[in-house]
């Protein structure tokens, strides 16, 4: 099991609630795949530098969670299908 830093950039029209359901979304797919979430936090709004599927801001969410390496690009292939995840970015940390 390594330790990984994932990045999200959710959709910033989405109301708090579609939000919130987004990052339980996150949380599930990590869980499903084995995945440990050690830590969660919510960045806020940011301006991005440049547009990303037409949005030109995004919510940020830090996730650092423990992971088996051939688990991740399962997880990112999920983390893509969703539609309001505009960006995800992986780190070993």
């Amino acid at each position: 099991m390594n330790n990984y830093e994932v990045t999200f950039i959710v959709k910033p029209d989405l109301d708090s609630q579609a939000k919130d359901s987004t990052i339980k979304t996150i949380k599930e797919i990590a869980e499903k795949h084995g995945g440990t979430i050690k830590d969660l936090s919510e960045t806020g709004k940011k301006r991005l530098a440049y547009k990303i599927k037409k949005s030109r801001d995004g919510n940020c969410v830090l996730v650092q969670l423990e992971a088996n390496p051939e688990k991740i690009v399962d997880m990112k292939k999920e983390y893509a299908l969703n539609e309001n995840i505009l960006r995800t970015v992986v780190f070993r940390a």
